[in-house]
């Protein structure tokens, strides 16, 4: 279509390409007819790339000795005593 007339704006106009960082993960969209190496590049020295250096944020645990129930919206309740959050098979002790 673009090719057969040759025209000026062609396909640049609507390529809507982009690579995902490996280290912040973070979407970069690439420039019509840019390289994924030099896209990369262009995010790294920019100042762009931010790595998160603890991954993503661990789920809070149910703080009772030996435990390692993950507290969740549903499966957990606030001690009315000390405020903690604890999982339900602990809310009564």
């Amino acid at each position: 279509k673009y090719e057969a007339h040759q025209c000026p704006v062609g396909r640049s106009a609507t390529d809507r390409r982009a690579i995902v960082c490996l280290i912040c993960s973070a979407g970069v969209r690439l420039q019509p007819g840019e390289d994924a190496n030099a896209a990369f590049e262009r995010h790294a020295t920019g100042g762009d790339c931010h790595p998160n250096p603890g991954g993503p944020a661990a789920k809070p645990r149910c703080p009772v000795t030996g435990c390692k129930e993950k507290l969740t919206f549903s499966n957990s309740c606030t001690c009315d005593a000390c405020g903690q959050k604890i999982c339900l098979k602990h809310r009564f002790e």
